[in-house]
């Protein structure tokens, strides 16, 4: 397959969907952060420290699947 026929067929929908989820998992994140840091107040908190890791873990792997799907391996 050439360059241009992988330009061509490209799954435009998909990258979008992956831009869209990265996106929206940064936005929940923006909820337990302020200033690149983690804001977790007592133990009362530790579902939300559950949370925040979760979605943390979320993006990452979102980001890694991003990235693969650009090297389009």
């Amino acid at each position: 397959m050439s360059i241009s026929e992988f330009e061509r067929m490209k799954p435009t929908q998909t990258y979008y969907i992956i831009n869209q989820t990265i996106a929206k998992y940064e936005t929940l994140l923006e909820k337990y952060n302020h200033n690149g840091q983690t804001l977790l107040m007592e133990d009362a908190d530790a579902a939300n420290a559950t949370n925040a890791r979760l979605l943390q873990s979320v993006l990452m792997d979102l980001k890694t699947i991003q990235s693969t799907f650009l090297t389009g391996n």
